[in-house]
């Protein structure tokens, strides 16, 4: 919850964490002794953030004004807001957040200006961006105060602006107050015609009003050489179309660095589940057409998953595995340094990644010594490179680390709707397998049945030390979620295991 700790003081930071406790699936009814065990604060600490939280909830929903019974208000049922909203709701009334919002759309922002307008001191603001201004510092982007600006890459900075508004506004509402949405798309689209997704189409319109804003204030992609790794020879990007309305008089050159820059990004910023295999199959046959150093490693780098999960592994069988490695290993060479990764707001602890064995085989990989002359840029930046890779591929490759998997052994009847859908439950989890005869079930890691965990047969399986979960025929929608809870807390712990 990193992006929340950067920009929510204590006391919302408490009541936005109160609120995820209250809306996760199976939370039906809670009392404060309930939250306060999970937030590990006091009665009282609880019982103040929760009236907090309330208020804040009626004024998002109007209909929680009329009365409702104690314990019916401790419940999700209750509360109709989503996480997003409410995220957004406190990040709009965040004081870095505000500070951000400030430097980036007004058009001479300066301290002073922004702390009279909110009544605070500078040393307040410094106090309290302080900790944003260290995770900026990762990317070498740093505030200016004497001219109020980001400085650093500004590639970087784009990327940094764009994962900031579109984690926190997600598509609820637009974040710029100069132009519309609906002005942007009808220039672009209009220019543009081919169809996209609709998840894909409100992250391409946040990046484009980031360009505007930064281009309409001066800042520029001075140099887009380093994005002809993906530009260069390619069809679509010499389809592409920068309307002159888009971006007002920018002289020929500085148009197409930043039609560069766009389509840059756009391959390795935005994603969206629908059309994805589409646009995989594009840059793959780009790619592989061009037969250059990058696409060859990453054809090597298949090869290698291939012979050690023996398993088949190609750009032709896993185009969205190819593709998201791609976007790794070109991101990485075109920005050369550390740039934003979403996963940097969210994960930034990866031990247990690095405890995988798919991490030891990516970073033995990315250690091979032709890359100093070959590919620099990876060579340098292999640590980072590995850790992200290894992000990207865990859930689409932990199926084949077979030593990792959540082995489950079931003891159930098999003539009831409810234990066939607790069978095909545990089917369509990837990191869960069935154990069958001749495996034992001493070898499991969970041991689930429907005969009561104080049964003799039940007593006797307990001596294997093996976590027992009793499964209930009258098993619910919550009793389901807390199963793939309990097998992804086990999988984690295997993850840790070398």
């Amino acid at each position: 919850m990193l992006f929340e700790d950067l920009f929510l003081e204590k006391a919302d930071l408490q009541k936005f964490q109160m609120f995820r406790v209250l809306k996760a699936i199976g939370n039906h009814s809670l009392t404060i002794n309930d939250i306060s065990d999970k937030l590990h604060l006091s009665y009282q600490q609880t019982y103040n953030t929760f009236q907090d939280l309330l208020r804040d909830m009626r004024s998002l929903d109007t209909q929680l004004d009329t009365p409702v019974d104690r314990h019916e208000l401790l419940s999700q049922q209750t509360f109709k807001i989503s996480l997003d909203r409410y995220r957004l709701f406190l990040l709009e009334q965040s004081l870095v957040f505000q500070f951000i919002d400030y430097l980036v759309q007004a058009p001479t922002p300066t301290v002073n200006d922004f702390c009279e307008q909110h009544f605070v001191s500078k040393s307040t603001l410094l106090r309290k961006s302080a900790g944003l201004k260290r995770f900026m510092a990762q990317y070498s982007l740093r505030f200016s105060y004497t001219d109020l600006q980001i400085t650093g890459n500004e590639s970087h900075i784009r990327y940094f602006l764009f994962i900031v508004y579109w984690t926190g506004f997600h598509g609820i509402k637009w974040p710029w107050q100069n132009f519309s949405a609906a002005d942007i798309e009808r220039i672009f689209t209009t220019a543009n015609p081919q169809p996209t997704a609709p998840i894909f189409k409100l992250q391409q319109l946040l990046l484009l009003g980031i360009m505007r804003l930064r281009i309409n204030h001066g800042y520029y992609i001075r140099d887009a050489t380093c994005f002809n790794i993906l530009t260069d020879h390619n069809s679509a990007f010499d389809e592409l179309v920068f309307p002159t309305e888009l971006f007002g008089n920018l002289a020929t050159k500085n148009r197409h660095n930043e039609a560069k820059f766009f389509f840059f990004a756009q391959f390795s910023l935005i994603t969206a589940v629908t059309g994805s295999q589409t646009q995989a199959q594009l840059v793959l046959t780009h790619f592989a057409a061009e037969d250059d150093p990058i696409w060859r490693l990453t054809v090597n780098f298949l090869a290698k998953l291939t012979a050690t999960f023996h398993t088949k592994i190609t750009p032709a069988d896993e185009p969205i595995l190819t593709y998201d490695v791609l976007r790794v290993l070109l991101t990485t060479i075109a920005l050369q340094t550390r740039y934003p990764k979403m996963l940097d707001f969210y994960r930034p602890d990866l031990t247990n990644f690095k405890s995988t064995q798919l991490y030891q085989i990516i970073a033995q990989f990315f250690e091979q010594p032709g890359l100093t002359e070959t590919l620099p840029q990876l060579y340098r930046n292999r640590q980072t490179v590995s850790e992200y890779v290894c992000y990207l591929l865990q859930p689409q490759l932990h199926h084949l680390e077979d030593q990792q998997m959540v082995h489950v052994w079931l003891i159930a009847e098999n003539n009831d709707l409810l234990t066939t859908e607790l069978q095909r439950l545990l089917k369509h989890i990837r990191i869960a397998q069935l154990m069958t005869p001749p495996a034992r079930p001493q070898d499991a890691d969970l041991i689930i049945s429907t005969i009561d965990s104080q049964a003799p047969l039940m007593q006797e399986m307990a001596a294997y030390g093996v976590p027992l979960l009793h499964w209930n025929l009258e098993a619910n929608g919550s009793d389901f979620f807390r199963l793939y809870a309990k097998i992804k807390t086990l999988y984690a712990a295997k993850m840790t295991t070398k």
